[in-house]
C-alpha cells in the first residue's frame, strides 16, 4: 500500500509523536541566565537533550525528532522547531533575533525553509502571508525567525549551494514578499515568496535573476550558482537602503517557449538560470521602488543605511551522544566563512553576529560520554518552555497527517536546482 520513503516518513511522524508527548505544557519561561561559573554542559535529563558547545555553535543531542517534523506537514514543524528553540535558548540564557539549525544526519527529506516567528516591521509584504502583519509568536524573547537548513553532510558534498541557500533562508526574515501597484503580484514567483523568475533581481539569494538586454527584443537570464548580493529592492526591505536610492527594476515578459533548469516548462515560480545562459525574444516593463511602497505602505520603521547586526545562534541537532570529530572541525572552518559571506552579500549593511563562543572546544563536543567529565549544572523541569496546546495532540496529529497525505514535500516543491528543496 506504501512505498519504502512514506513508511519510513510515518515511522518517524510516530517516533516524533512520542517525543512530543513526554513535552509538558507549561508556559513557564523562569530560567536565568547561567553565571560566569556555570558549566559548559547543559542537560535536560526529563528529556534526553544535551547542548554541548562547539567553536561558534551548540551541539544538541537528542533533538532529531523535532528535525524529523520537516518532513511531515509545515504546521508541525514551525511548531516543534520554535518549542526546542525557545527551551534551549532559555537554558543557555541567550536571546538570538535569528536560529540556524543543521541535522547532523541525513533526514526523510530536503526541505529548507524559514519559519517566521515575529515581525515588527510593516510595508515589506508580511500581511500577503499572515493578515496580522505585525505579530511575535515568542514574546518572551527577540526571536525573530528560525532557518532550517536540512543536514550539513550534504553542504560539506556542494559547498556553493549551501553558501547561496544560508543567505536565502536567513534573507527570508525581509523578503520577498511584497507587491507593486499597477503589477499586482508579478515580481513574485514560487510560493509568492521568492522573486519572479522573471524579474531582474541583480542575482538575489532570494532568487529572480540576472536579464541583460541584447537587443531591442532580446533579453538573456544568465545566473551563477555562486552568491551575487541581495538586490537594491532586497536592501530597501531589510531596511539597509532608503527607496530614494533604489533603481528601477526590470521585469521581462518572454514570448519563447522554454523549459527551466529543472526540465519543467518556464514560469514565474522557476528556479533561477543558474545551468547556462537563455535567450528569450520579448519585452520588458521597469517597476519602480514608488509602485512598491504605494502598494505595501510606506517601511516602517524608515530604512537607516547605518550597519547593523542581527544577533544569531548555530545550532547542530545529533541524534548520537557524541558529535564526529571531522564534521565538528568542517562547521568550525565553513560557519565563519558562511556569517562573512551574508555580511558581504548586503554590502555589509546587515551583519551576522553569532552569540556562540568561537572558542568552544571540537573535543568536548566529541568525545565519548564516559569520557566527558559530568555536567555540574543540570536544568530542571521548572525551566521547560512549551505552549498551551496539548503536545501528546500535536504529535498524534502529525501521525494524522501523514497518514492523509503519505508524500515528500519535494514532489510538490522545486528549488533552486534539482539536489535541494528551498522555500
Amino acid at each position: 500500500m506504501y512505498g519504502q520513503q512514506q513508511l519510513q516518513l510515518l515511522s518517524k511522524a510516530a517516533a516524533l509523536a512520542v517525543a512530543l508527548a513526554a513535552v509538558p505544557a507549561s508556559a513557564a519561561r523562569v530560567c536565568a541566565p547561567p553565571s560566569s561559573g556555570a558549566a559548559a554542559v547543559h542537560t535536560r535529563a526529563q528529556t534526553n537533550l544535551e547542548v554541548r558547545p562547539g567553536p561558534g555553535f551548540f551541539v544538541v543531542t537528542g533533538a532529531t525528532a523535532a528535525a524529523d517534523a520537516a518532513c511531515v506537514s509545515q504546521k508541525l514543524a514551525n511548531t516543534a522547531l520554535l518549542d526546542l528553540v525557545e527551551r534551549i535558548d532559555a537554558e543557555l540564557g541567550i536571546d538570538p533575533q535569528i536560529a540556524v539549525l543543521l541535522s547532523a544526519s541525513s533526514l526523510a527529506c530536503d526541505n529548507l525553509f524559514y519559519v517566521p516567528v515575529a515581525n515588527d516591521v510593516r510595508g515589506i509584504g508580511y500581511e500577503h502571508e499572515d493578515a496580522r502583519e505585525l505579530f511575535d509568536d515568542s514574546p518572551a524573547s527577540r526571536l525573530e525567525g528560525i532557518a532550517f537548513l536540512n543536514d550539513f553532510p550534504y553542504w560539506q558534498l556542494h559547498p556553493d549551494e549551501f553558501r547561496k541557500d544560508f543567505a536565502h533562508e536567513i534573507g527570508h526574515r525581509f523578503g520577498a514578499r511584497v507587491h507593486a501597484d499597477g503589477a499586482g503580484d508579478t515580481l513574485l514567483g514560487r510560493d509568492n515568496q521568492h522573486w519572479s523568475y522573471f524579474l531582474d533581481s541583480a542575482g538575489s539569494p532570494l532568487e529572480g535573476n540576472v536579464w541583460t538586454q541584447t537587443d531591442a527584443s532580446e533579453y538573456v537570464a544568465d545566473t551563477p550558482l555562486a552568491v551575487a548580493g541581495f538586490s537594491e529592492l532586497d536592501l530597501y526591505l531589510m531596511g539597509s537602503l532608503p527607496a530614494s536610492k533604489v533603481k528601477p527594476s526590470l521585469l521581462v515578459a518572454t514570448s519563447t517557449p522554454a523549459t527551466d533548469c529543472l526540465g519543467h516548462p518556464l514560469n514565474a515560480a522557476s528556479p533561477p538560470q543558474s545551468c547556462g545562459a537563455l535567450a528569450f525574444d520579448g519585452s520588458a516593463s521597469s517597476i519602480d521602488i514608488a509602485a512598491v511602497v504605494q502598494a505595501e505602505g510606506e517601511r516602517d520603521p524608515a530604512p537607516d543605511p547605518t550597519p547593523r547586526t542581527l544577533d544569531v545562534v548555530y545550532f547542530v541537532l545529533s541524534s548520537g551522544s557524541n558529535f564526529p570529530r571531522d564534521e565538528c572541525d568542517a562547521l568550525a572552518a565553513v560557519l565563519p566563512e558562511r556569517t562573512t559571506d551574508f555580511g558581504a552579500a548586503t554590502r555589509g549593511a546587515l551583519s551576522l553576529a553569532p552569540l556562540a563562543d568561537p572558542n568552544g572546544s571540537c573535543e568536548l563536543v566529541s568525545e565519548e560520554p564516559a569520557s566527558r567529565a559530568p555536567a555540574t549544572r543540570v536544568i530542571s523541569s521548572g525551566c521547560r518552555i512549551g505552549h498551551a496546546a496539548s503536545n501528546a495532540g500535536l504529535g498524534w496529529f502529525a501521525v494524522l497527517l501523514t497518514l492523509l497525505s503519505l508524500r515528500r514535500e519535494t514532489t510538490r516543491r522545486r528549488g533552486r536546482n534539482p539536489k535541494r528543496s528551498v522555500r
